[in-house]
């Protein structure tokens, strides 16, 4: 599974969660996931409701082969966020990515 996190929150107004959150989905996109990750619990930090942050770390944490950690966090960003539409319209998926999260939560993303 080689997905790279690339969502990105997009308004005109960034709070410093979407600037840290923004800089761990770069970091993440050149292969840096450990860089990715810091810049994810940064943007937690300021803000542990954003479910946007916890979903590009629990895809971070994938690609690190930690799926316990990113299993929380997709549960996290599933229950702030209530489903995972947003998240998967701005992003395209391997297939391996989409029935991992569907048989992990009982979900369909399609």
């Amino acid at each position: 599974m080689n997905q790279l996190p690339n969502y990105r929150k997009k308004r005109e107004e960034k709070t410093p969660a979407d600037i840290h959150n923004n800089k761990g989905v770069d970091f993440c996109v050149q292969g840096k996931f450990d860089e990715g990750i810091a810049e994810f619990y940064k943007a937690l930090r300021d803000n542990p409701n954003f479910p946007i942050a916890h979903f590009n770390r629990g895809l971070s944490f994938l690609n690190l082969r930690l799926e316990k950690s990113a299993i929380v966090d997709f549960e996290t960003a599933f229950l702030l966020k209530r489903n995972f539409d947003e998240l998967f319209a701005q992003a395209e998926f391997d297939e391996d990515l989409i029935e991992f999260i569907e048989s992990t939560f009982g979900i369909s993303t399609r």
